[in-house]
């Protein structure tokens, strides 16, 4: 299994709750905290390069953005950085969307695997 980082495969997203659950036993306390880069992508970015990668178009239908969306919108992930030294293993948009093509070819092809 291909782990591409946050949110994508289940092996980083146990990862990130093992890592959560371990921290606020110690204190007895809960926490919140963001997972990500601390940048990120546009939609328009995001399909290009899933295009690349996937090596055909898509077929993409643009919408005016709704009422309230905001323009730009990043996480910050400096607290799980400090509080658990958590750093994520991919920090490029093309490794990221390549690893989760194979994911998700791999559920189309073995579903129950």
């Amino acid at each position: 299994m291909l782990d591409s980082g946050p949110g994508t495969t289940p092996a980083s997203s146990n990862f990130c709750f093992r890592s959560v659950a371990a921290a606020a036993r110690g204190s007895g306390k809960s926490v919140t905290l963001n997972v990500g880069y601390g940048h990120g992508y546009s939609v328009r970015e995001v399909l290009r390069m899933v295009e690349a990668v996937a090596g055909q178009p898509l077929t993409i239908r643009e919408e005016a953005r709704r009422a309230g969306d905001p323009a730009y919108l990043v996480a910050r992930a400096d607290r799980i950085r400090t509080e658990l030294g958590w750093q994520p293993r991919f920090d490029d948009l093309k490794a990221i969307v390549a690893s989760s093509l194979a994911w998700e070819r791999r559920l189309l092809a073995e579903p129950w695997a």
